[in-house]
């Protein structure tokens, strides 16, 4: 039967107040047959950790996006943990796509690129971050 945690976390929501976004995560974990008896035990156990990257961290990527290597080192996670990304801002940060998308994830990091349909220019793109706020709220689920 697997074990399921709800994790929550505020992030804000445009100019109007902070949004609250739960999830529900069920982990089977994982058992271990003792000396051929009918006998297990749970081996790992879910641990999650989260945190909001400000938008000071994007960066252009190419002509066409931005980018942002976010710092998890904080959360101490002994191995790489599964991880998820939401973009949150002042305005108009639905128009990015490919930021749920990980790359050259660690214990201690990963990496996010994001691009627009609306405005393809990296440049104009980084700017749109700043002007607006687009913070990266995140969390690593690590079992």
């Amino acid at each position: 039967m697997p074990a399921c945690n709800f994790i929550l976390f505020y992030t804000k929501f445009s100019h109007h107040g902070w949004l609250l976004i739960v999830s529900r995560f069920c982990v089977a974990l994982a058992q271990t047959q003792v000396n051929q008896t009918n006998s297990s035990q749970a081996t790992q156990q879910t641990y999650p950790c989260g945190g909001t990257s400000p938008f000071t961290l994007w960066t252009t990527f190419s002509t066409n996006g931005i980018t942002m290597t976010i710092d998890t080192s904080n959360c101490n996670f002994n191995s790489t943990p599964l991880y998820f990304t939401s973009v949150t801002g002042d305005s108009v940060h639905w128009i990015l796509s490919g930021y749920g998308a990980i790359y050259v994830p660690s214990q201690n990091s990963f990496t996010i690129y994001a691009s627009s349909y609306r405005n393809p220019n990296g440049t104009e793109l980084l700017s749109d971050s700043q002007t607006n706020q687009w913070n990266v709220s995140w969390f690593g689920l690590y079992y």
